[in-house]
């Protein structure tokens, strides 16, 4: 009886522990349910840090020297924090990646790994070494360090758990230090979906984003890489001779590069003094600053690859020496009035010649064969004087050559023009004068000639000729007009206080014309220097039709009397022959042309 007692209440005893274990359990909420209350509340369960934990122990049991507790001393050279951010439940982790020289590329005491997951929510990240287990999964990946200058990859994974009804898709946000990325020895550090395609520059940006879907592991490589410096082989040089020019270089044809395409090869250069260089689309063309230039010069081009690394070639161009002809100048035209001399002239100004001194250099001239000029070159002193002959105009052209010891030469032709002066005699009180050569002439271009002396109109006006000059104008309206030009074919009233002579310089030739004559009358003169008899005068009516003096007076298209001016006795007189620098009166029925 007294054991039936003793298990009956065993047995109740034991009913009571059950029934008080389902009503704790019941009344107990889940991990999963205390985490979303503590997450919609804003308030973060009191949970030990077991990554902290994890990563203490490991520590500890490592025999690395370190600079305080647990934490191991580098022999860098370099390592790179990677923060990560979830935005559903502002979660957050790091991975951390580097090298030192007294790590390895398998498992060392410089890898950590990580623990296993946190409880919910979480994001989680970790390189994957290819390590077993615990390494499988880093906290901290660190290879030996890259002095072979190799390209190097690390694998990363990032997942994330958000709390919620169903899963919520999440923002994941990566930074990073970009200052330690560039401290690093790579070319580039980019961070790339594995099998896939390029997400950032870690050297240019310091942080990512990507939208990641709850429990998803999304895997990144990180990809390091070392640029190659492009290679340049031997350019060749080249030789020419003076005046000569160099061959072009495709310097495509003379660079290799593994990862930098031609097309993308800067090419430079430098040591170039005597010599240009242009390079255009990696064609290098080279030129000469100076054309008497002779000797060797030594170019260096550099090719620069998308990383600044370079490589370079040393080319020698060399110009040979060659004898270069004189260059003689521009030796100047002279122009000068009948009883004036041409200046003389030293040749020596008008020759250069980069091989061979004045001196040495011999003058000789040519003319058409039919020169009336005297040409003497002074052998010693190569002082040209040109001697004009007496009374004689014209023009002349003269070649000057210039001939060095090697017998290349230059030459240059100058003209010699001696201007010829026609002469109007003209008497006290008024004269009806022309031109007597087919020119326009201003009148202070005249010179006024009295007792043997040549004064200039300006110095003339009003002691022996009066300033104003009259002009009669022509058509419907007539009148006279005082005028300072004086056109080939017109006749002009001038005043002198003495008798004197005015001298006109000019070697115009005409070709027939000598005046256009209007309806009613008409001042004229003859613009050339030989008399012409009125019977030879011909009239162009109408216009494309000539005539001569007879038939053009029997038609009535001119008057025919010729009205001249006696200056001696100050009277009209009537004319037969027109002579040249007088002056008459014409009258025309019609507008007509009159010609010899």
């Amino acid at each position: 009886m007294e054991k039936q007692k003793k298990g009956l209440i065993r047995k109740s005893w034991c009913f009571c522990i059950v029934i008080l274990a389902t009503i704790f359990l019941i009344s107990t909420p889940s991990l999963a349910s205390l985490a979303e209350r503590s997450t919609s509340q804003s308030i973060a369960p009191s949970m030990p840090n077991i990554n902290s934990m994890v990563e203490k122990e490991i520590i500890q049991n490592t025999d690395v020297k370190s600079d305080g507790p647990g934490v191991p001393t580098f022999d860098d050279p370099w390592e790179v924090t990677l923060n990560f951010k979830e935005s559903y439940n502002d979660k957050q982790d790091t991975a951390l990646f580097g090298e030192s020289t007294s790590a390895s590329d398998g498992k060392d005491l410089y890898d950590v790994p990580k623990p296993g997951m946190p409880p919910e929510p979480y994001i989680y990240a970790y390189f994957d070494a290819g390590l077993a287990s615990p390494y499988n999964k880093l906290w901290e990946d660190h290879k030996h360090y890259n002095t072979a200058n190799v390209d190097e990859i690390w694998t990363l994974n990032v997942t994330c758990k958000t709390t919620g009804p169903s899963f919520y898709d999440t923002i994941v946000t990566i930074s990073w230090d970009k200052d330690l990325i560039n401290a690093t020895e790579y070319t580039s550090i980019e961070l790339w979906w594995k099998g896939g395609s390029k997400i950032v520059n870690m050297k240019a940006v310091s942080t990512t984003s990507f939208e990641a879907f709850s429990t998803i592991i999304y895997t990144f490589e990180i990809k390091c890489h070392v640029n190659q410096a492009p290679v340049v082989g031997d350019i060749p040089g080249e030789v020419i001779g003076e005046g000569g020019s160099f061959a072009t270089i495709n310097l495509n044809d003379y660079v290799s590069d593994v990862e930098t395409a031609d097309a993308d090869i800067d090419w430079s250069y430098s040591g170039n003094v005597h010599l240009t260089v242009s390079i255009v689309d990696q064609v290098a063309t080279i030129g000469v600053v100076d054309s008497d230039w002779n000797g060797a010069e030594t170019i260096t081009f550099t090719a620069s690859d998308e990383g600044l690394l370079t490589d370079s070639d040393d080319v020698t161009f060399t110009v040979t020496a060659v004898n270069d002809p004189p260059v003689v100048g521009d030796i100047l035209d002279q122009m000068v009035n009948q009883d004036e001399s041409f200046l003389t002239f030293d040749l020596d100004n008008y020759v250069s010649d980069i091989d061979n001194l004045d001196s040495e250099i011999t003058w000789s001239y040519t003319d058409d064969g039919d020169c009336d000029l005297i040409i003497i070159i002074d052998i010693d002193t190569h002082i040209a004087t040109i001697t004009i002959p007496t009374d004689w105009s014209g023009m002349e052209t003269i070649t000057f050559t210039a001939t060095d010891p090697s017998l290349a030469s230059d030459s240059d032709d100058a003209t010699f023009t001696v201007i010829q002066y026609h002469s109007i005699s003209v008497t006290e009180h008024w004269n009806l004068i022309s031109i007597p050569v087919y020119d326009t002439i201003s009148k202070t271009d005249i010179i006024v000639r009295y007792d043997g002396d040549d004064y200039s109109w300006d110095e003339a006006k009003g002691i022996y000729v009066l300033d104003t000059i009259y002009d009669w104008q022509r058509g419907l309206i007539q009148n006279y007009v005082s005028t300072d030009t004086l056109e080939p074919g017109n006749g002009y009233w001038m005043w002198a206080y003495f008798d004197c002579e005015l001298l006109i310089a000019s070697n115009a030739v005409g070709t027939g014309h000598i005046t256009d004559l209007e309806t009613k009358w008409n001042i004229m003169g003859l613009p050339y220097e030989d008399s012409l008899a009125q019977i030879l005068l011909q009239i162009e009516y109408p216009l494309g039709t000539t005539l001569d003096w007879e038939d053009a007076v029997s038609g009535d298209i001119i008057l025919g009397f010729i009205y001249g001016w006696d200056s001696a006795t100050q009277m009209y007189s009537l004319e037969t022959t027109l002579e040249p620098g007088q002056g008459y009166w014409m009258y025309a029925y019609y507008d007509c042309i009159l010609k010899k």
